[in-house]
């Protein structure tokens, strides 16, 4: 995979294979969150547009290290949260994607939950879109997110049996506070 700038490491891709399963006999999977953090900390906020770029970018969907990026986002959004999240929001659409709408989620940001409400088009959008967007508002759980769950439950057509049942698992969770 093609990096998309200077500031990722030119081993980035070998240290996500790395992080990515299966591990071999000898790996030390409790060591991979203090690795990915070591990189965060390596890397700082500069880094933010290049992995934004790769979170949308349409080739990750395929490649063999999604869940080592993904898990990746979540520990560099512990350092440099406010980076990543600008950077993630300044490549919203109303498509999302879903990758960027679920990293935005480690993000923690307090605009995200509006951004995302005023930005994405969820006219014809999968109800796999729909729970990753939910999943999402659930883990900002502001109250701009709350209101926007209570939105997408109150629909007209009302969303699938599937996107209803993590409504209410989030609501609920939600409103534990």
């Amino acid at each position: 995979m093609v990096y998309p700038a200077a500031v990722l490491p030119a081993d980035f891709s070998a240290r996500l294979a790395d992080w990515d399963p299966p591990f071999g006999p000898l790996r030390d999977v409790d060591a991979i969150p203090g690795e990915m953090l070591r990189l965060a900390a390596e890397l700082g906020p500069d880094a933010a547009p290049a992995l934004a770029e790769l979170v949308c970018a349409p080739h990750r969907a395929h490649a063999l290290e999604f869940d080592a990026l993904e898990e990746f986002i979540q520990q560099y959004a512990v350092g440099h949260g406010p980076a990543l999240a600008a950077a993630l929001l300044a490549r919203l659409r109303p498509d999302g994607p879903a990758s960027l709408v679920s990293a935005l989620g480690s993000a923690y940001s307090p605009a995200a939950s509006a951004a995302l409400r005023a930005t994405l088009d969820l006219t014809d959008v999968s109800d796999n879109f729909l729970i990753v967007l939910i999943d999402t508002l659930g883990e900002l759980a502001d109250p701009a997110a709350v209101a926007f769950l209570h939105a997408i439950a109150d629909r007209d057509p009302p969303p699938s049996r599937v996107v209803q049942d993590e409504l209410e698992i989030v609501l609920r969770h939600a409103a534990r506070g």
